[in-house]
């Protein structure tokens, strides 16, 4: 699944049926903090920040019975282009409080 909704991804997925349909791999463009929440209370875990703007990965507990957490972000780091270091003054996506902040 990717989700990027211009900042409706939490009113989106309030209502997803999440006892019916399981997403092995999401990614989630800025989610903030309502959304993070919901995605772990449904067995979803946080991988990476894939990009300084704020897109996510995300995987379920199901897929972890098959490989761990440091797996795929090994997988997914390689696999993604590289960016170039962040530069002060420019804004990144802080996933921790699910805001921009600017880099010192």
């Amino acid at each position: 699944l990717s989700l990027d909704v211009e900042g409706a991804e939490e009113l989106i997925m309030k209502d997803f049926p999440f006892d019916t349909y399981t997403i092995s791999f999401a990614t989630i463009e800025r989610p903030k903090l309502g959304l993070q929440a919901l995605m772990e209370k449904n067995g979803y875990n946080f991988v990476m920040l894939l990009v300084n703007w704020g897109e996510t990965i995300w995987v379920h507990n199901s897929v972890l019975e098959l490989m761990s957490l440091e797996e795929i972000k090994g997988i997914v780091s390689k696999a993604k282009l590289r960016e170039r270091p962040l530069q002060k003054g420019e804004k990144y996506f802080d996933i921790k409080t699910g805001q921009f902040k600017t880099f010192q």
